[in-house]
């Protein structure tokens, strides 16, 4: 998805924000696969674990883990704890011809939508 991104628009800023949501997404099995799949973004938030109590401690993802990797590799990485913390995050960090995907197969509790109303309301002042 985000190489596909980065070819469409390959001078712009990429922002990926991840909600992991399945029980799946959520094990740490696939912590080397994130460590990779986030190559083509510039930033990188990792949004609250969706019900993170449906897979074991000892079995789940560490996002501060992969936010580490990322670093190393000079992406630039973060998580909120709450998905409404991303309402006041992001709008202020966004600048003219940022790309931003939103990431989950849920509702993401509507945040995505909600963005969208933000920065409409920003640029109407």
């Amino acid at each position: 998805t985000l190489e596909g991104v980065r070819l469409r628009f390959p001078d712009r800023r990429i922002w990926a924000i991840f909600e992991p949501r399945t029980a799946s997404a959520k094990r740490k099995v696939f912590e080397l696969t994130y460590y990779h799949a986030f190559d083509e973004a510039d930033q990188v938030i990792f949004a609250a674990m969706h019900r993170p109590d449906k897979v074991p401690e000892s079995e789940r993802m560490s996002i501060p883990n992969i936010i580490n990797a990322l670093h190393e590799r000079g992406i630039s990485a973060r998580s909120v704890s709450q998905n409404e913390d991303l309402l006041s995050y992001l709008p202020t960090e966004a600048r003219p011809g940022d790309v931003f995907i939103f990431m989950s197969n849920g509702s993401f509790d509507g945040i995505p939508g909600r963005f969208v109303e933000a920065l409409s309301n920003i640029h109407q002042q």
